[in-house]
């Protein structure tokens, strides 16, 4: 059932508008293709909005697997089979499983007779198995569905980067209100349809400096060192914060407005949309000493110039999160210097 069956119609290399009906996102067209995998931009003709971008691959078995990233910047896959006679609205327990990895439990909901759709929990983590796998096992009441991920890496990245452009070239097109003055004091930035918009305090706030100052004073940043904002001119200018060590540059700054998975989410929406080309991006949530929840967010661009960010959200009495920021072209380097920030702050939070 894993042998792959590579169909490459007319209207795929055209390009030509498909309808869709049965997925509820009835218009989409052909983006890209890539090692028999075909990307799709597809839209809600009802509300007249982009939806998602897919790749799918058709099976020997009938079977078609569709990779999505919604516009909530949510994974989906989407199963679809002729010979199928499902009914609609029937909810079915299926598990997930790529190569030897997790197993992971979620529901496939029958949309309509011949396809069901899955919501996958912890996104993040199994589009990272997705690329890097080599077999997709589905696991129903009644059989396995196996599914060959051959060349799936580069697909799924370039499926994930429309998406992301699809919402910035959204946002960029919709009319801004002339009938309301925006406050010079925060900066407020508008990454998805969804409202995930957030306020940045200034650079003088005073929680943010304490914050970070008393973590570069603990053991394991000791060999760090602050940096005038100035050293780089305007564009630190509305950092509280700046340092450099371990080959990483570290900035912060307070940011409110959002829960803490909502907030993850738009940070991954606004830094990913300006990779270039290829990246991977995580969240992995933490628990602090004191009880207080967490979140990191791993945004690693590819291209040469590239600068990889890992964000680590820590909770900020003033309300809100603090936003700790270590950038790198190396990706160890960026990764050890969130690690070692993470150090000191457990550490001030036992009086070290």
């Amino acid at each position: 059932m894993s042998a792959r069956l590579v169909v490459l119609g007319l209207a795929v290399w055209l390009g030509v508008l498909l309808i869709l009906p049965g997925k509820g996102f009835a218009e989409s067209f052909v983006v890209f293709e890539s090692d028999g995998w075909t990307g799709m931009k597809r839209f809600d003709s009802e509300q007249r909005i982009f939806s998602r971008c897919s790749v799918s691959m058709h099976y020997v078995s009938g079977t078609e697997l569709d990779v999505s990233w919604n516009r909530h910047m949510e994974l989906e896959l989407w199963l679809e089979n002729d010979a199928w006679e499902l009914e609609e609205g029937t909810s079915y327990p299926v598990r997930l499983q790529v190569d030897q990895h997790q197993i992971l439990h979620a529901r496939a909901e029958a949309e309509y007779a011949e396809g069901v759709y899955i919501y996958v929990r912890k996104g993040e983590w199994f589009f990272n198995l997705l690329k890097k796998g080599r077999f997709l096992k589905v696991f129903t009441q009644a059989e396995m569905l196996d599914f060959d991920l051959t060349g799936s890496a580069t697909a799924l990245n370039k499926m994930r980067a429309c998406t992301v452009a699809a919402l910035k070239e959204e946002k960029a097109t919709k009319q801004a209100n002339p009938f309301e003055q925006k406050s010079a004091s925060h900066s407020q930035t508008k990454s998805k349809f969804d409202d995930l918009e957030y306020t940045q305090a200034g650079p003088d706030d005073v929680d943010t400096k304490a914050f970070a100052l008393n973590a570069l004073m603990m053991p394991s940043l000791r060999h760090y060192e602050t940096v005038p904002s100035e050293e780089f001119g305007d564009k630190f200018k509305d950092v509280p914060v700046v340092w450099r060590g371990a080959g990483s540059l570290g900035i912060i700054f307070r940011l409110e407005g959002l829960d803490l998975e909502k907030l993850a989410m738009a940070l991954t929406l606004e830094v990913s949309a300006k990779c270039d080309g290829p990246f991977d991006s995580s969240k992995s949530p933490f628990r602090l000493r004191d009880g207080g929840n967490g979140m990191q967010v791993q945004i690693l661009c590819h291209g040469d110039e590239e600068l990889n960010q890992v964000i680590s959200l820590y909770p900020a009495e003033a309300g809100g999160y603090f936003a700790v920021i270590n950038l790198s072209k190396d990706t160890e380097d960026a990764q050890k210097a969130a690690s070692q920030f993470h150090m000191a702050v457990e550490d001030m939070m036992r009086g070290f």
